[in-house]
């Protein structure tokens, strides 16, 4: 399934259905999203006879955009913290090697999922750290210690360490600010800086409100088609 052309990795038309959709794999429940210019999830999963179309578990978005592929990647942007795995990412003991590994999250990002749990994203991450301990030769036991010290320790890290670093900096830079006087050019440019920023965040907020907006459209038509 080729999305691009030979010049670039931009596909030749931008135009077709942007998805969503809640996978259930052998590592837990992951959430892919993604742009295709083909007729359903199924085709796209399946693409190649990979076989992926049999994760699928409830397709949460599959709407048709002029504008589809520039949507999605401003979407990826936006979330790009949250992916389960990296760009480019093609781990052949992961989900959905060679066919957008790098667009799954365990996270729901764009909330659509009234059966999402924190719970839910805690068990996929915990599956995912222990194959990559056990792809090191890490034995149960030493990955049951890690578990719990990672359980203990990250939200004294949370409540504790971080403020202990950040305070400093916090402290050295109210002093900076009283002995030297900032200038006023650099001023506006953060000023500037800091206004686009909240401009780009607005936009994508409304953006995945209306996508959430034709989401619930589309399945209300649906039922009452049914």
């Amino acid at each position: 399934m080729s999305r691009t052309n030979k010049s670039s990795l931009t596909p030749a038309c931008i135009s077709g259905h942007l998805y969503y959709v809640r996978l259930n794999t052998e590592f837990g429940i992951f959430y892919k999203l993604g742009f295709t210019s083909m007729a359903s999830i199924e085709q796209r999963l399946g693409y190649k006879g990979s076989g992926d179309e049999k994760y699928i578990d409830k397709v949460l978005l599959f709407s048709f955009y002029a504008d589809g592929y520039d949507i999605e990647q401003k979407l990826h942007s936006h979330f790009y913290l949250r992916k389960t795995f990296g760009a480019y990412s093609n781990k052949s003991y992961m989900p959905l090697c060679s066919n957008g590994q790098s667009e799954l999250y365990t996270h729901d990002i764009l909330n659509l999922d009234p059966q999402f749990t924190e719970n839910q994203e805690r068990a996929t991450k915990r599956i995912i750290s222990n194959t990559y301990h056990k792809r090191r030769g890490n034995s149960d036991s030493m990955i049951q210690a890690v578990n719990l010290l990672t359980l203990v320790l990250k939200p004294l890290f949370t409540f504790l360490v971080i403020p202990i670093i950040v305070t400093p900096f916090v402290i050295i830079g109210k002093v900076k600010d009283l002995l030297f006087k900032e200038d006023p050019k650099e001023v506006i440019k953060r000023e500037e800086k800091n206004h686009q920023n909240q401009k780009q965040d607005k936009e994508i907020r409304d953006l995945i409100e209306n996508i959430r907006k034709r989401a619930q459209l589309e399945v209300n038509q649906k039922q009452e088609q049914s």
